[in-house]
């Protein structure tokens, strides 16, 4: 049987549908919130934009974006995680008809590649501000990276 993820509550039970129904929601809140620090985010490139090309002297000014991106990335991650979870203890519930089950593992392949891509887009902005901390448009300098073949095919 599955159990309510904070509160060990049995999630047949009316309190612990409830109460997954009560994260759930909270964590579509915090979806919400990301999104609109990636909208505020996307108005600072905006900006940066407009000020390289009209006033340049305004552009240290403007707040940096990737600690936003970070922060978004990681919200977002932690929310998708949440329903991974859900869609794993679904996926693996007891007395299933055939197509319930079917829509179960569906849903848990969804969830996967979803969380999978949101963590790839993570890293990817980690990533990508190493290597302008570091002053490289290449990762050839970066301590941690082997050397990478310049005419190595994109992927």
């Amino acid at each position: 049987m599955n159990e309510n993820l904070s509160t060990g509550e049995p999630a047949d039970s009316y309190a612990g549908q409830l109460s997954v129904v009560d994260q759930s929601m909270g964590f579509l809140l915090l979806i919400i919130f990301a999104t609109l620090l990636s909208f505020y985010s996307l108005t600072i490139n905006r900006r940066q934009l407009i000020y390289s090309q009209e006033c340049p002297e305004k552009l240290e000014s403007l707040p940096p974006v990737f600690p936003i991106r970070l922060l978004v990335g990681a919200i977002v991650s932690g929310c998708l995680s949440f329903f991974f979870h859900l869609a794993l203890q679904n996926s693996r519930e007891e007395g299933l008809t055939w197509a319930e089950r079917c829509s179960a593992q569906r849903n848990l392949v969804a969830s996967f590649l979803v969380l999978a891509a949101a963590l790839i887009r993570l890293f990817d902005a980690s990533w990508n501000q190493q290597l302008l901390s570091c002053g490289q448009e290449t990762p050839e300098a970066l301590p941690f990276s082997e050397a990478v073949e310049e005419d190595a095919p994109p992927l």
